[in-house]
C-alpha cells in the first residue's frame, strides 16, 4: 500500500502507471502461494519460514535503498522480493500452527491464524502509514518547503520502511532462534 503511495504522490506517477508497476509483486504474491508448499516439501517449514523471512528483509531492506525517481524498476524489483518472502512466512507460519495443533483443535487453530493475519494487516498498514505521517512531519519540520512534496513523502516512505525492515528482522531473528532451539516439535517436520 504504501509503495502505491509513494508511487502516485511522491512521484507523480498515475494510478494506472503505478498499478502496472505494482502488477509485478502481485504475480509474486502468486507465485510465492504456488511454489510455498514446494520449498515446504523441500525444507521443512521451519526452515522455509527462515528462509521466507530472510527474503522478506531482502527485499524491504531493497525498497530503502530504492526511493526515489531514477529507481523505479529496482522498486518493483524490491517490492516483488518482499511480498514473495512476506507470503511464504504466511505459508510456513500457517502449517506450523496448524500442523502442531492436536486434531481435535486444527480448526480452531486455522480459524486463530486466519483472523491474526487479517487483524495484523490492518493495524499492521495504519502503523506503518502512521509511521510514514511521522516521518514525512520530521521532514517538513526540518525546513523542507510545501514545494517539496516529493521529498517530504519520500522521507516518510524511508522512514517507514526503515521501521518495516527493523520488524522483519526481528522476525527473522525469531525464526532462527525457534529453529535452533532443541525443543522437539509434536509433529515431525524438518
Amino acid at each position: 500500500v504504501i509503495v502505491a503511495i509513494y508511487l502516485q504522490q511522491a512521484l507523480g506517477l498515475s494510478a494506472l502507471t503505478a498499478a502496472l508497476i505494482m502488477s509485478g509483486p502481485g504475480c509474486a504474491a502468486a507465485l510465492g502461494i504456488l511454489q510455498s508448499p514446494r520449498a515446504i516439501a523441500a525444507w521443512g517449514s521451519r526452515r522455509t519460514l527462515s528462509r521466507a523471512a530472510a527474503l522478506q528483509v531482502l527485499g524491504l531492506g531493497g525498497l530503502v535503498l530504492s526511493l526515489g525517481s531514477d529507481r523505479v524498476p529496482l522498486l518493483a524489483i524490491a517490492t516483488a522480493v518482499a511480498v514473495l518472502g512476506h507470503v511464504g512466512v504466511l505459508v510456513a507460519a500457517g502449517l506450523l500452527v496448524v500442523g502442531n495443533a492436536p486434531d481435535a483443535h486444527r480448526g480452531v487453530a486455522s480459524a486463530l491464524v486466519t483472523a491474526a493475519g487479517e487483524l495484523g494487516s490492518g493495524v499492521g498498514i495504519a502503523i506503518i502509514v502512521a509511521i510514514a505521517s511521522v516521518g514525512a512531519g520530521s521532514a517538513r519540520a526540518s525546513g523542507l518547503m510545501p514545494g517539496h512534496q516529493g521529498a517530504i513523502l519520500t522521507a516518510g516512505t524511508r522512514v517507514a520502511l526503515l521501521a518495516a525492515t527493523a520488524l522483519a528482522l526481528c522476525g527473522l531473528a525469531t525464526t532462527i532462534i525457534a529453529r535452533r532451539s532443541r525443543a522437539p516439535a509434536p509433529v515431525r517436520d524438518r
